[in-house]
């Protein structure tokens, strides 16, 4: 009857519609995991770079002295550039939940 083919059909559109609904709520899921992913890439990225920056200018900076306070000042560049590399890569792990 007509009725009964009416609610099958009903069903159905509704049953449809929920797997629509849950495949554009995954594929939105899934872009928003690669949005962050970037994002978290980019900050550490950018980190890094200005990590390396502040390392090379303090280099020069450090080229003045001379003898065992050029190569303190070198070591304590280089420090400072591996702290700011391990904080970015921390970051870079406490983002991605890792």
């Amino acid at each position: 009857n007509a009725q009964s083919d009416a609610a099958k059909d009903t069903q159905k559109a509704v049953q449809d519609q929920t797997k629509t609904d849950a495949s554009a709520n995954s594929d939105l899921a899934s872009a928003e995991a690669k949005a962050d992913t970037r994002k978290t890439d980019s900050a550490y990225d950018t980190a890094t770079t200005e990590a390396q920056g502040r390392h090379d200018v303090a280099i020069k900076k450090c080229e003045i002295l001379a003898g065992d306070q050029q190569k303190a000042c070198k070591d304590q560049a280089d420090a400072a550039l591996e702290q700011a590399k391990a904080n970015a890569k921390a970051g870079k792990a406490a983002a991605s939940g890792n």
